[in-house]
C-alpha cells in the first residue's frame, strides 16, 4: 500500500472518530438541555411565585400555575389572552397611569438586564392587591424576552401597617408618659422654687446662728428632695439605657456627712441612732457622680430608716479594693430593723417592689429607691446586695468604682489641737468608737466613756493626775442622766468648771439651745456630725475661731451686680415675688407680666436689657411670646437676651428653648447664684459696684462705707443736673467740677462704666473741648441711674 493510501485512511478513520465525538456531544447536550427544560418547567409549574413569560412587543405569551391562580385565570390559554394592562388598574397608588409606567419599567430591565419594583396589580375580577415583580431580560432565538417574577404582599403590607399602628400607638403612649413626667415635674418644682427661694433671701435677713442651721437645713431638704424628683424623671431613661454619669472631683466625708445630716431628721423623730463612719483608708477627694452617689446614699439609709422601729442605723465606707489607680469603695448599711426574707432578696431590687406586700401600708413609699439604686451602682461599675436575717435587721452593701482626684488645698490644723485632751460620754457604742476613731485620726488623745457617773470620775481623775481633760464632748440624750445633767455637775464643780463643754444632741430644740446658753456650753451640734462640722466646733470651743464668712459678709456679696432693667414673664404669683425680691434685692428694676401676650406688649412699649421668660403661661405661652418678639425685633432691628425659666427638667427641653429663639435656659426651682450668672453671662455686664474693693479701700471701716454709699446716693442726681447745665452753656470750668465730684463718688466701688465716662468728661473740661460731651453724658446718666438701685438696696438693708 502506497503512503498516500495509508494517509487517507488515517485520514478518514479520524474523520469517523470526530463524526462519533460530535454525535456524542449533540446527544449529551440535547440531554443537558432536555433536563434543564425539565428542571426550570419544575421551578416553572412549582415556583409559589408567578412566573410570567412577556414579549415586550406583544404582551403575555404565558404563566406557571401561581401566575394563572393569583390572577384569577380559568387556565394558561385565559392568561395568554390578557394583555398586561388587563391586569393593573388604571392608575397606580402615585396617581401615574399604569400603561406609562409600565413601558417606563420595561424598558428598564431591557437596558439594564432586570428591574425591582412595586406594583399594585389587579385580578381579572377587579380586585386589586399590592405586589413585587422582578423583571429579568433573557434572548431566545436572538430575540429579547422578558421574565416577571410577581409576589402577593398583602400579608406583608398588612403586618407593615399592624406593625405601624403599634409604633405609633407606642410613640403616642411615650409622648403621653413624657407629657405627664413634664407635668408632673412642673407642678412639684413651681412650690419647690418657692421653698428654696424664699430660704435664700430669709438667710440674707442676718438670722440668729440657730435659724440659720434650720434655714439651711430647709434648704438642703429642698435640695436633696429635688434629687429625687431628678432621678425619678429620669427612671424611663435608665430602663432604656440611656442614663449617663456626670462625674466630677468631690470630698467623700463631706458628701456623706451633708447627707446623713438630711436624713438624721427623720432618724430622731423615731428615736434612732443614726451614725456614719468613714474609715480612713477612703481618700479625701475622688472623681465619680456627687449626686447619683448621694442618690443611693438617701435611698438606702432612708430605707433603712424606714423599716428599722428601734435601735440603730450605721453606715460605713471603706475601701474595698484597687483597680489599678481606681479605688473600689464598698458601702455597707447596717439597721436593726425587720429584716428580709431569704426568698424577697433578689425581689427587692426590681421596680415597685418590697420585701412584704403590706409594707407599703404599714412604712409608706413606693419600692422604687431601691430599683434606681441598683441600676445607679451598676453605672457606676459596682453591685449593689442585702443580708439579712427576718426580726434582726438588714445590712446593705454595694461597691463602686472612682478615679483619684487633685488633692484640694491643704485645710489649716491648728498646733493646739495636737494632744488635746478630749473626754466623750455617749450611752451608744457605736457612737463613742466613731468619735474617738476621727479624733485620734487628728492626733487628739480622746478617751470614751459611757455615761454621766463615769465621765465625773473619769474628770476628776484627770484633774488630780495633773491632766485634765480640756473638752467633754458629750451626747444631750442618754438613759437616766442626760448630758445636761453632766454640764450642771462640770459647772458646779470648781476643779472641772473650766472644762469646755461640746453638747450633741439627736434633735435641736429650742428649750435644749436656751439650756445651753445657761450651762455654758460652747458649741451645740445635731448627730450624725460632720467631720469638717466637727473640727469646727473644736476650733471655735477652744478658742481658735471659725472659718466661715459672717452673714453679714455672704449677704453683702450677693448684692454686688449691675442694676439691669428686667422684664419678669411669670403667670405664678409666688414664683413672680420670689423672681423680683431676689432681682431687686441685686438691685435691678422689674416690670412683671403675667402671660406671653403681656410679654409681647410690654416689649413693645419699654426698653429692657433682659427678659426672663416662663415657658408655660396661659393665653401665650413663652414660645409663642418669644417669636412675638423676634418678629419685632425683625422689623426694628437689635436683639433683646430671653431666658427661658422652666419647671420642666427632661432631656430636649433646653434644645426646645433654644431652637425656639432664646439665649439661655434656667431649670426651676431657680437657685440665685444661676440666675445671676446667667442674666449676667446673656447680657455681658460686669458688676457696677464692687463692695469688697469699697471696704478695702475703707479700711474696712463698714460706718463709713455706709456714709460713703448714702452720699454717693442722694449726691448723684444733683450732679448729673449740674453736669447738663455746663454741657448745655459750654462751661468747662462747670463740667471738669461737677465730673471731678461724681467720679470721686463712685471711685471707692471699684472701676465702673459711670468712674470711666466721669473721667472723660472731667478730662474735656480741663481742655476746654466739649466735642462729643453730650453722647458721653447721656451714657454717663444711664450707667449713673443703674448704679443708683444697688446703693439704695443696700442702704435698705442696713435701715
Amino acid at each position: 500500500m502506497s503512503g498516500s493510501d495509508r494517509t487517507r485512511q488515517e485520514l478518514e478513520r479520524e474523520l469517523a472518530g470526530a463524526r462519533e465525538r460530535i454525535a456524542s456531544l449533540e446527544a449529551t447536550t440535547r440531554r443537558q438541555i432536555a433536563t434543564s427544560e425539565e428542571r426550570y418547567r419544575t421551578i416553572f409549574d412549582s415556583s409559589r411565585d408567578a412566573i410570567m413569560i412577556l414579549d415586550p412587543a406583544r404582551g403575555f405569551v404565558g404563566g406557571n400555575p401561581a401566575a394563572i391562580e393569583l390572577f384569577g385565570c380559568r387556565d394558561e390559554d385565559h392568561f395568554a389572552s390578557l394583555a398586561p394592562p388587563d391586569l393593573s388598574p388604571e392608575f397606580q397608588p402615585d396617581g401615574t397611569p399604569s400603561s406609562e409606567l409600565a413601558r417606563q419599567m420595561i424598558e428598564r430591565a431591557l437596558t439594564n438586564g432586570s428591574h425591582f419594583f412595586e406594583w399594585m396589580h389587579c385580578r381579572v375580577d377587579g380586585r386589586a392587591f399590592p405586589a413585587t415583580v422582578l423583571l429579568t431580560r433573557t434572548v431566545l432565538d436572538g430575540k429579547a424576552w422578558l421574565q416577571a417574577t410577581v409576589r402577593d404582599v398583602t400579608e406583608q403590607k398588612e403586618f407593615e401597617e399592624k406593625l405601624r399602628a403599634a409604633r405609633d400607638a407606642a410613640e403616642g403612649a411615650n409622648r403621653a408618659k413624657s407629657d405627664f413626667l413634664a407635668n408632673m415635674s412642673h407642678e412639684i418644682r413651681t412650690p419647690m422654687n418657692a421653698i428654696i427661694g424664699m430660704t435664700e433671701l430669709l438667710m440674707d435677713t442676718r438670722p440668729t446662728d440657730q435659724q440659720r442651721e434650720y434655714l439651711e437645713m430647709i434648704r438642703d431638704s429642698s435640695e436633696s428632695l429635688l434629687n429625687l424628683i431628678d432621678d425619678i424623671l429620669d427612671l424611663s431613661r435608665i430602663e432604656a439605657g440611656k442614663l449617663t454619669l456626670d462625674p466630677a472631683p468631690f470630698d467623700v466625708r463631706e458628701l456623706v456627712g451633708d447627707t446623713m445630716r438630711l436624713l438624721a431628721v427623720r432618724a430622731h423623730e423615731k428615736d434612732l441612732e443614726l451614725a456614719f463612719q468613714v474609715h480612713p483608708d477612703v481618700p479625701e477627694r475622688l472623681v465619680g457622680d456627687r449626686g447619683r452617689l448621694r442618690q443611693v446614699v438617701v435611698n438606702v439609709v432612708g430605707n433603712g430608716i424606714k423599716f428599722t422601729e428601734a435601735g440603730e442605723v450605721l453606715l460605713e465606707v471603706d475601701v474595698h479594693g484597687r483597680a489599678g489607680e481606681e479605688a473600689v469603695l464598698r458601702f455597707a448599711v447596717t439597721d436593726t430593723g425587720v429584716g428580709v426574707p431569704e426568698d424577697r432578696r433578689e425581689a427587692i431590687f426590681g421596680p415597685f417592689e418590697q420585701a412584704d406586700p403590706s409594707s407599703t401600708r404599714r412604712f409608706g413609699g413606693t419600692g422604687l429607691g431601691l430599683s434606681i439604686s441598683s441600676r445607679l451602682v451598676e453605672l457606676m461599675g459596682g453591685r449593689i446586695w442585702v443580708e439579712s436575717e427576718p426580726g434582726r435587721g438588714s445590712t446593705f452593701r454595694w461597691t463602686a468604682v472612682f478615679r483619684p482626684a487633685p488633692p484640694a488645698p491643704p485645710r489649716p490644723r491648728p498646733e493646739a489641737l495636737r494632744d488635746l485632751r478630749i473626754l466623750v460620754v455617749d450611752d451608744n457604742a457605736t457612737n463613742r468608737r466613731i468619735l474617738t476613731g476621727i479624733l485620734e485620726g487628728w492626733s487628739v488623745r480622746p478617751e470614751a466613756v459611757e455615761g454621766v457617773e463615769a465621765a465625773l470620775a473619769s474628770l476628776r481623775e484627770a484633774f488630780r493626775a495633773g491632766r485634765p481633760f480640756e473638752v467633754v464632748l458629750t451626747d444631750a440624750n442618754m438613759p437616766d442622766l442626760d448630758g445636761f445633767h453632766l454640764a450642771e455637775r462640770i459647772r458646779d464643780d470648781p476643779e472641772l468648771a473650766s472644762t469646755v463643754l461640746m453638747m450633741l444632741t439627736s434633735g435641736r430644740r429650742p428649750e435644749d439651745v436656751a439650756r445651753c446658753g445657761e450651762l455654758g456650753v460652747a458649741r451645740y451640734l445635731t448627730k450624725p456630725v460632720k467631720q469638717s462640722e466637727l473640727l469646727e466646733a473644736i476650733f471655735v470651743a477652744i478658742g481658735l475661731g471659725g472659718t466661715e464668712p459672717a452673714p453679714a459678709e455672704a449677704a453683702e456679696e450677693k448684692r454686688a451686680g449691675c442694676p439691669l432693667r428686667i422684664l419678669l414673664a411669670e403667670d405664678s404669683e409666688i414664683n413672680r415675688r420670689l423672681a423680683m425680691a431676689l432681682l431687686r434685692q441685686a438691685g435691678h428694676s422689674v416690670v412683671t407680666a403675667e402671660n406671653g401676650r403681656e410679654a409681647v406688649d410690654a416689649f413693645g412699649e419699654e426698653e429692657f436689657d433682659v427678659v426672663l421668660m416662663d415657658v408655660q403661661m396661659p393665653e401665650m405661652d413663652g414660645f409663642e411670646a418669644t417669636a412675638g418678639i423676634r418678629e419685632r425685633e425683625r422689623e426694628t432691628g437689635g436683639h433683646i437676651p430671653i431666658v427661658a425659666l422652666t419647671a420642666h427638667a427632661l432631656r430636649g427641653d433646653r434644645e426646645r428653648c433654644l431652637d425656639a429663639g432664646m439665649d439661655a435656659y434656667l431649670a426651676k426651682p431657680i437657685r440665685p447664684e444661676e440666675l445671676f450668672s446667667t442674666i449676667e453671662s446673656v447680657t455681658g455686664r460686669a458688676a457696677g459696684i464692687h463692695w469688697e474693693s469699697a471696704l478695702e479701700t475703707l479700711g474696712g471701716n463698714r460706718k463709713l462705707l455706709d456714709i460713703i454709699s448714702r452720699a454717693a446716693l442722694e449726691e448723684s442726681p444733683r450732679l448729673l443736673q449740674d453736669l447738663k447745665r455746663s454741657v448745655a452753656d459750654a462751661d468747662p470750668a462747670a463740667l471738669r467740677i461737677a465730673a471731678h465730684s461724681l467720679r470721686g463718688g463712685f471711685r471707692y466701688f471699684g472701676q465702673s462704666m459711670a468712674t470711666d465716662l466721669a473721667a472723660r468728661l472731667e478730662r474735656m473740661g480741663e481742655t476746654g473741648d466739649l466735642a462729643g460731651a453730650e453722647g458721653i453724658l447721656a451714657q454717663l446718666e444711664s450707667a449713673t441711674l443703674k448704679m443708683l438701685p444697688v446703693l439704695s438696696n443696700y442702704l435698705r438693708g442696713k435701715d
